[in-house]
């Protein structure tokens, strides 16, 4: 056996000293796996440090749970869109209704602006009551806004105090926006008296033009709230549902400016 191992390592065709370098290497590399076989492997972490640190995380994230269930208490009964959206401000201090001083807001007229201004209606809500008023007409009740998504009875009981839907409170039944016979005759419908500024006009004195009823007078609104003023009569093709028949008969009757 040695004179084979002898054997081969003259084929390798390395020095003598080579040999011993190698042998050596060998040695050392033979100890290292004995001295790393009787040593006791130690536990790379400290089991009492990571344990003090796993009750420090446990008691901060109790707290932040404990903080985060009082938030959501004051948004009880309220969908989650609508308190992620459009939060409510913190009035635990204060009244279920509030007293505001000042004029009421008509939600049948204000615009998203306006609307803002009221007690837990953000940009998004506004945009909805607008939305809702422009399809369906004028709101016939203060319940009315409780169709509207996100606007539960909470949100509503904040605001009531200072809204007011204007003309439309006596209103019992509001007029759908259907062209009868009768109004298609422009004889058996009288003209107005004077232009109307379709730029300024209120949904009252829109609806005294031909075809215009209520729904119509609140497209009118939402567009100039939306996209400014009409320059043109033209314009008016673009608000929803009028076309060039219904524009035809209130062209005479209508005007941009007070000049």
């Amino acid at each position: 056996m040695k004179r084979k191992l002898f054997f081969w390592l003259e084929q390798l065709k390395i020095t003598r000293t080579e040999r011993r370098a190698i042998s050596m290497l060998l040695m050392i590399l033979a100890g290292l796996v004995s001295v790393n076989a009787m040593v006791k492997p130690t536990s790379p972490f400290d089991n009492e440090y990571y344990s003090e640190l796993e009750k420090e995380f446990q008691l901060r994230t109790g707290q932040l749970q404990q903080q985060e269930e009082q938030r959501l208490a004051r948004y009880s009964g309220l969908p989650n869109i609508a308190v992620a959206q459009d939060t409510i401000p913190d009035e635990s201090n204060e009244p279920a209704t509030n007293s505001v001083a000042g004029p009421l807001i008509n939600v049948n007229m204000a615009n998203a602006q306006m609307l803002q201004k009221l007690t837990g209606i953000g940009a998004a809500y506004a945009q909805r009551i607008i939305r809702y008023r422009s399809k369906h007409g004028p709101y016939k009740s203060k319940d009315d806004l409780l169709k509207i998504k996100g606007v539960g009875s909470v949100r509503l009981q904040k605001m009531s105090a200072q809204i007011t839907l204007g003309e439309m409170d006596s209103v019992a039944v509001v007029k759908s926006d259907i062209i009868t016979p009768a109004e298609k005759t422009p004889k058996e419908k009288a003209a107005p008296r004077k232009l109307i500024n379709v730029n300024t006009a209120g949904a009252q004195t829109l609806q005294k033009l031909d075809g215009i009823g209520p729904a119509y007078a609140q497209h009118i609104i939402h567009y100039r709230e939306t996209n400014g003023d009409f320059t043109a009569q033209e314009q008016l093709l673009k608000v929803k549902g009028i076309g060039k028949k219904r524009l035809a008969k209130i062209k005479p009757f209508i005007k941009l400016t007070d000049q």
